[in-house]
């Protein structure tokens, strides 16, 4: 299992022009005194620590567009879900004798928090981070867990809980801006991408602007779409998997969409924007850790995320939730299509008419 964490065991010191371009090179360098080979190997000397935060830091305005439309208790959310993670982090560390490192644990909080509904009991907000720190922590911590800690949290809330997990709520109208605001208090009938699927015509603007939007992390969509073609831009996240969804979901959803239009249907714009489709495109399906190592594989992994994203929306109750169990159900099959997927050895070929008693 991959282990972005593993250090090389006889760091070598860098030349003055490497030290160089440490400090200088990429969004959060790493920079120091000895060059280390880390795995992922990233460019520009980037860290772990760096790579993860350029997530974290894109995902920001993702949640101040949240608190604007649905109050203040969504920086409550996420602060509950890191004092949660941390504590067990800091308790598996402890009770194992070893330090872990702790990269990637506030933003795993913020996307557990933005796959909420936007007001969920505050107690199934804690037992959904505990299982978010177990799915973690039981792997190994960061770089092992085969799964996305944050999915596996809302999954399994799903399952437990679904009437409490899937009502929907309005944004705050009236008395002032989310800002000053603490909680909406009033039940919406439906999201714009039910009411998509259903065949009313939703306005672009409720799209881009996230009204009564069913995820945290679906609103505003024009926010989502910002940042995560500016982590596509700088490389933070790599370009195959989200282009690979958009392209499947344009081509696929619309063949699907031809073919079975009561089931179906609903339009590229609202599968793209609708339900935190871009959410999955760029954060949740785009983790490193979780996600395929080759080339190959990550336009598998992306083709098949995004058909069943909108199979499950097509054929369940949930259309709001098929984001979680499309990517979780890839999740499973990285590491056979990291094994496929795999660029054969040099002179593999002249050796595949080799039987048993060959000449090896």
């Amino acid at each position: 299992m991959r282990n972005p964490t593993a250090t090389s065991s006889i760091p070598t010191e860098a030349s003055g022009p490497q030290r160089e371009r440490d400090r200088r090179g990429g969004l959060f360098p790493a920079g120091g005194r000895f060059a280390v080979a880390r795995a992922p190997y990233l460019r520009d000397g980037v860290g772990v620590r760096g790579y993860l935060g350029a997530f974290a830091v894109t995902l920001l305005p993702i949640v101040g567009g949240a608190v604007a439309l649905f109050g203040l208790h969504v920086l409550a959310l996420v602060a509950l879900s890191y004092a949660v993670g941390l504590g067990f982090h800091l308790a598996f560390s402890r009770g194992l004798r070893q330090p872990r490192p702790n990269e990637g644990i506030f933003l795993t909080a913020v996307l557990f928090a933005l796959v909420l509904p936007p007001n969920p009991p505050w107690g199934l907000v804690v037992l959904g981070a505990v299982f978010v720190a177990l799915a973690r922590e039981l792997f190994g911590g960061l770089g092992r867990y085969p799964f996305h800690p944050a999915l596996v949290g809302k999954a399994l809330l799903v399952i437990l809980f679904p009437t409490a997990m899937t009502r929907l709520w309005e944004p705050l109208s009236g008395g002032g801006a989310g800002f000053t605001q603490w909680a909406p208090t009033e039940m919406a009938s439906q999201t714009p991408l039910m009411a998509a699927l259903q065949g009313q015509e939703v306005a672009l603007g409720t799209w881009l602007g996230g009204q009564a939007a069913g995820l945290l992390g679906g609103a505003p969509a024009g926010l989502l779409l910002l940042a995560g073609l500016w982590l596509a831009f700088t490389r933070a996240v790599d370009w195959r998997i989200p282009l690979g969804m958009v392209l499947t979901l344009a081509v696929g959803g619309g063949l699907l969409g031809m073919l079975y239009p009561e089931t179906f249907g609903g339009g590229f714009l609202a599968h793209l924007l609708g339900g935190g489709f871009l959410l999955a495109a760029f954060w949740l399906a785009g983790d490193p850790v979780t996600s395929p190592m080759t080339p190959r594989g990550k336009w598998i992994f992306a083709v098949g995320t995004a058909l069943l994203i909108v199979v499950l929306r097509g054929l369940t109750p949930w259309p709001e939730e098929a984001i979680v169990f499309a990517v979780l159900a890839m999740n499973a099959l990285v590491p056979w299509l990291d094994r496929v997927a795999a660029p054969r050895p040099f002179g593999m070929e002249g050796h595949r008419g080799m039987g048993k008693g060959g000449n090896r």
